[in-house]
C-alpha cells in the first residue's frame, strides 16, 4: 500500500466529493439538453455534496477497505464529517465552506462547456442544445 500524507488525502477527498457531487448542479433532459440548475451553492446542493470510500478509491487508485481507513483519518483530524447510514455504509461530508468552494468550481466548469443556466433556458435566452 502506497503511503500519502494528509495534505494529498484532503486533495484526493476534495476531487472525489467533486466527481461525485457534480450531477447536483445539473439537470439532464430527455431531448439530450443540459442545464445548470443553480447560480450559486444552496443549502440543498451543499447537503448532496459528499463522498463515500468507492469514490475516494477511484481518484487514489486504491482498495475500498483501504479507502475507508483513509477518510477515517481524514475525520479524525477534522477535514470530514462520517455518517453512518444503515447498517455499514458511510458517508463523508465536508465544510460547508469546502462543499461551497466545490460547489462554485462545478458551475464555473459548466459554464465553461457552455451549458446554459435553467432560469435562462426557460426564458428563452439560452436555446443552443448542449449534449448530456
Amino acid at each position: 500500500m502506497k503511503r500519502i500524507d494528509l495534505e494529498s488525502a484532503k486533495k484526493m477527498a476534495t476531487e472525489a466529493a467533486k466527481t461525485s457531487s457534480s450531477w447536483a448542479y445539473q439537470h439532464n433532459y430527455a431531448s439530450g439538453m443540459r442545464t445548470i440548475s443553480v447560480r450559486e451553492p444552496t443549502s440543498h446542493t451543499l447537503n448532496l455534496t459528499s463522498l463515500h470510500s468507492w469514490d475516494f478509491a477511484k481518484i487514489a487508485g486504491c482498495s475500498g477497505a483501504v479507502a475507508l481507513s483513509r477518510l477515517r483519518k481524514l475525520a479524525a483530524a477534522g477535514f470530514l464529517t462520517e455518517e453512518r447510514r444503515y447498517s455499514t455504509a458511510c458517508c463523508f461530508r465536508l465544510s460547508d465552506d469546502a462543499a461551497t468552494q466545490i460547489g462554485r468550481e462545478i458551475i464555473a466548469e459548466l459554464q465553461a462547456e457552455g451549458v446554459p443556466f435553467e432560469d435562462d433556458w426557460r426564458a428563452g435566452a439560452a436555446s443552443q442544445k448542449v449534449p448530456a
